[in-house]
């Protein structure tokens, strides 16, 4: 409940929006080039799996030739694989709109999932250490993972992928050095 909101014209700005600030607007989003890295490794994942399911057709006709059967799998694999690069090429779009993070004093809070909602939070007092990573393909779009590992056997580590390379190292020196002054000797 907001109380106390100055009534005159006259009052700070910016108090007043320190005030009002939706909690959801101090989630951040991913970097916009992790739309593009998500198509081009869904691209290449199905391109890998046309290949199979054209080697496999193939082989099937050289030794059975055509026949009713043969062309119910090649009508099912086109579909199957029409849905596919359709799914490669639109899902990362929709799947960023449903992702956010922030780090406040607490920890690291990430929400995502587009049907099947997550919303995972990371102590900082939880965390054991933090690790970037950088592939080939997020290298070129200028785009790291970061990985925190935390306390515990199961689900001992959160990965948030699709953030900036600097913002990832950003992540992690804040993550490390907040996670310092909790701790004692």
């Amino acid at each position: 409940m907001i109380t106390d909101l100055p009534t005159n014209d006259t009052a700070n700005s910016s108090e007043t929006r320190s005030e009002l600030v939706d909690p959801a607007e101090l989630f951040k989003q991913l970097a916009p080039a992790s739309i593009r890295y998500e198509q081009m490794s869904r691209a290449i994942t199905a391109i890998v799996l046309t290949a199979i399911a054209s080697i496999s057709l193939l082989s099937w006709w050289l030794n059975n030739g055509y026949n009713t059967v043969f062309l119910l799998f090649v009508a099912a694999a086109f579909t199957f694989l029409a849905f596919l690069f359709t799914m490669a090429w639109r899902w990362p779009a929709i799947s960023y709109r449903h992702t956010s993070w922030k780090l406040d004093e607490e920890g690291l809070e990430i929400h995502k999932g587009v049907f099947w909602k997550h919303q995972i939070t990371v102590p900082l007092g939880r965390v054991q250490h933090a690790d970037v990573s950088q592939g080939p393909i997020q290298r070129s779009f200028g785009l790291g993972t970061l990985i925190i590992h935390t306390a515990g056997t199961q689900n001992s580590s959160v990965v948030l992928s699709g953030l900036s390379q600097t913002t990832a190292i950003e992540l992690r020196d804040l993550i490390i050095s907040q996670k310092r002054g909790d701790d004692v000797v």
